[in-house]
This record gives C-alpha cells, structure tokens and sequence, in this order.
C-alpha cells in the first residue's frame, strides 16, 4: 500500500468520525426509540467503519501481535466465546417463540410481533457473525505465525463481510469464502 493510499485511509476514517459526532448530536435529540435505534445503529457501524480503517493503515505502519498478548488475547477471547454460545441459544429460542407467535395472526399475532422477530433474526445473525469471527481470530492466534503481516490480511479477508445486497426485502447474509484455512 503506498503512501497516497494510507493517507487515503486516514481522510476516510476522518469522514467516519466527523459522521459519528454529527449523529451523536442527532442522537441526543431523538425522544422516538426508533429514531434512537436507527441514529444508535449508524453511530456503531461508523465507529466499526472508523476501526476498520485505523486496522488497515495499522498493518501497514505499526508492530505485530508480540507472544505475551497473542496469550492475554487467547484467554480473553475463549471466555467471551463461551459467552456468545450462550447468547445464540437464548437467541434461538426467543426467536422460536415469537415465530409461533408472529407467524399466525388468527392467534394474535400483530405487526408488532413481527417486527420484532425481523429485529432479534437480525440480531441473531450479528452474533452467529461475531462467534464465527471471534473463533477465526483465535485460531489465528493459536495456530498461525503471527509475525506474518499476510496471515493478518487472510483473516481480514475471511472475517470482514461483503457489502450486503437486498434480497426478499431482507438483506441476505454473505457468502462464506471458498478459500481453505491457514494452518
């Protein structure tokens, strides 16, 4: 990457924070939880925009996982996986329930009921996502030379979804990569 493209970069990750203090400001304002909701969620994707940006560029000018945090990272990681299981069971289950629910009208089942299902579906992909991120970073850590700036962009490339596309009014998950796993 050369040195027009990181300072590239750094104007996009500039634009993103500019974006979260303007919607921070529109976020005070809101008394709707919706609007809160929505403005909330924009906040959290340019903050993860902002972050992905600065983890670019840090490939490409800071140091390297060192041994002593590749092992706090592991076992920070691994208790926060267990975590995450728990949260998609709990998921999966409430999810079922409001399905039975919002699925049949004629027992009550409302707008409202749907949407809120939408709303945790959508929400239950977030985590089947981050769990399937959380375990290629700590297989990464586990197994892989570190040191190896390409190791790092790999799991970039695996970890990080496409940009999704509208599908049935729903936006579709990404495809998983063909691409066999480092070891």
């Amino acid at each position: 990457m050369s040195e027009r493209e990181i300072a590239d970069l750094r104007r996009l990750k500039t634009l993103e924070e500019e974006s979260i203090k303007g919607l921070s400001e529109v976020a005070k304002l809101a008394k709707n939880p919706v609007v809160d909701g929505l403005i909330s969620g924009l906040i959290f994707d340019s903050r993860k925009h902002s972050s992905w940006l600065d983890a670019m560029i840090g490939l490409k000018t800071r140091g390297i996982v060192t041994e002593t945090e590749k092992d706090q990272l592991l076992d920070l990681l691994r208790s926060h996986v267990a975590i995450e299981k728990s949260s998609l069971v709990d998921y999966q289950k409430i999810i079922k329930a409001a399905e039975a629910k919002a699925v049949k009208p004629a027992l009550g089942g409302t707008t409202e009921d749907n949407a809120i299902k939408a709303c945790l579906e959508a929400i239950l992909e977030d985590e089947q996502r981050h769990h399937g991120i959380l375990e290629q970073l700590i297989n990464t850590l586990s197994f892989m030379d570190t040191s190896v700036v390409d190791v790092w962009w790999r799991l970039w490339t695996t970890a990080v979804p496409t940009a999704p596309t509208r599908k049935g009014g729903k936006y579709a998950a990404p495809k998983k990569s063909s691409r066999k796993k480092a070891k």
